[in-house]
């Protein structure tokens, strides 16, 4: 009786740690995509710009990291978070957690119509702020959301004249 209940603790414990690998190595490749599926979805827009913002507290030594693997960029120390803004000419943030990621292009309504319906959005909330249209809405293809007014948030777009602002899961800097 002894060696049948060894054995099948032993089946049982080593299928649990091939498990716990498996999604360990599942949330690694899921990490990465978001930032390539966020870097992908705009950067096909005219004079596309972004701005990802990292929490240091979670990054140490972030900047001789990022300085090393990255040119052409800006970083921007702000408090505990740095603010990396670059062009659509670099996009490997595969060193570092990115808690919210931003892009600015040209672009009008139809613009962004297009890409609500590529993300699979529905609108939440609309504010109008002077001249500044601003979208809320949450994509289940997204796993990132904030809450705001006990709602799932997780992009957030100002139309500005020709000019699309987007942030996801929000808008962590001004617009």
């Amino acid at each position: 009786m002894f060696i049948i209940i060894f054995f099948v603790n032993n089946f049982i414990m080593k299928h649990i740690y091939i498990f716990f690998i498996g999604v360990f190595l599942l949330s690694i490749f899921t990490y990465n995509r978001l930032v390539d599926d966020f870097y992908y979805l705009f950067n096909k827009y005219n004079n596309v710009e972004y701005c990802y913002v990292v929490d240091n507290t979670k990054n140490k030594e972030i900047y001789s990291t990022m300085q090393s693997k990255i040119n052409d960029c800006t970083f921007i120390k702000n408090g505990s978070k740095t603010l990396i803004r670059f062009k659509n000419s670099c996009k490997k943030f595969d060193f570092c957690a990115i808690e919210y990621f931003h892009a600015y292009f040209v672009g009008d309504k139809n613009t962004l119509n297009n890409i609500i319906y590529k993300i699979n959005a529905k609108q939440v909330f609309y504010e109008k702020y002077k001249d500044k249209s601003i979208y809320f809405f949450y994509s289940n293809l997204f796993n990132k959301y904030k809450i705001l007014k006990n709602k799932k948030v997780n992009f957030q777009f100002v139309l500005e004249e020709n000019l699309i602002t987007v942030g996801y899961p929000m808008i962590y800097i001004s617009f």
